[in-house]
């Protein structure tokens, strides 16, 4: 087998992905091969090349009758085959590799595996480019990344500068509203909330907490002051917390401003006290003045009204709501005006109309 030529592919010529096989038709028309082969011969030929695309290497097929008559189309008729043989293996050649090739599929396989090997260095050279343009965008992003992220910790460091500072004043607060209610003379807790307003006002307003109770310090202090029982400061306590809930007040120290309201506690002692039954002057006369029982309901509608728009309570008229069980007022026109007879405050939502009086 040395006299025999080379296979006219490389040995590893695998086109078995291909499904598509180039055909010359007027190389085909005018060869010899279809003007002087016969039908059979014809069919069987054809068949051959298609099957010699697919076998490795391309364009070649095994020197064996038995192999070439199932490609050939004759299954296992060797004989039949054998009869074709001759013209359906015309343009085939025997190589040193012992396989038979056909010069002119030889030629077609190379074509095809030469377009292949372009295309795979087409997509490389896609694909390097792809890699380096997103490679250049990941950079920039990262240098935005790091940009924002030197950017978030400057705030950052900028903000716990400012907390520590807020935390200094929070501190420096609290003692000075603690000097507030430490002492027991009156000369002294007023002056001093005057005169340290300025760090007071660094402190953010808050609503009455829940849990907010006065020490004991503030309550011996507005009892020595004010002339107060602890049932008095019991009492007026509610009465504080009822009446800066229901009006949404925000303070920025809750001990100085009860203990302002407790000062104020004589006044609103006399204003609500019990009606007088004596005979009072009037322009120089004597008049009866009436007793709440005695009011009429357009002269209680026209209290509460006024209590609830301002806050303020007729004298005449006995306890205001917060005096729960004392208060005189029909239950109909407080409900009327939103102001709840269990509590004495004054409701968002409007409350269902009942008779009666406490």
């Amino acid at each position: 087998m040395t006299d025999l030529p080379a296979p006219p592919v490389p040995p590893d010529l695998d086109l078995r992905g291909f499904h598509y096989m180039a055909l010359d038709v007027t190389r085909l028309r005018d060869s010899r091969f279809a003007l002087q082969s016969t039908g059979d011969e014809f069919r069987a030929g054809v068949l051959l090349w298609c099957a010699s695309w697919h076998q490795k290497p391309a364009s070649s097929l095994p020197n064996d009758d038995k192999q070439l008559a199932a490609l050939a189309g004759y299954g296992r008729d060797v004989k039949a085959w054998k009869r074709a043989r001759k013209g359906a293996l015309r343009g085939f050649m025997l190589c040193s590799d012992g396989r038979l090739y056909h010069p002119v599929v030889a030629e077609k396989a190379l074509e095809a595996d030469a377009r292949r090997n372009l295309n795979r260095t087409k997509t490389a050279a896609a694909t390097a480019a792809r890699r380096k343009k997103r490679d250049e965008r990941d950079v920039v992003r990262d240098d935005e990344r790091h940009a924002v992220h030197d950017d978030h910790q400057r705030k950052k460091g900028q903000e716990n500068k400012e907390n520590e500072k807020e935390t200094v004043c929070n501190s420096k607060a609290e003692e000075v509203s603690a000097e507030q209610i430490r002492p027991a003379t009156t000369t002294t807790m007023v002056p001093k909330m005057a005169s340290q307003r300025k760090n007071l006002g660094k402190l953010i307003s808050i609503h009455l907490p829940p849990d907010w109770m006065p020490d004991d310090d503030l309550k011996a202090k507005v009892l020595a002051e004010f002339g107060m029982t602890y049932d008095d400061i019991s009492t007026e306590l509610s009465a504080f917390r009822a009446l800066n809930v229901q009006n949404g007040t925000r303070s920025r120290d809750w001990d100085s401003t009860f203990y302002l309201y407790a000062k104020r506690w004589k006044e609103r002692q006399a204003r609500n006290a019990p009606p007088r039954t004596e005979l009072q002057r009037t322009n120089g006369s004597e008049a009866r003045v009436k007793r709440p029982e005695e009011f009429t309901e357009a002269e209680w509608d026209a209290i509460v009204g006024l209590y609830a728009r301002t806050g303020r309570w007729s004298r005449d008229a006995g306890p205001d709501p917060m005096h729960v069980g004392r208060c005189k007022a029909p239950l109909a026109i407080l409900r009327k005006y939103n102001i709840d007879p269990k509590t004495g405050e004054k409701c968002r939502l409007p409350l269902p109309a009942e008779g009666g009086q406490r």
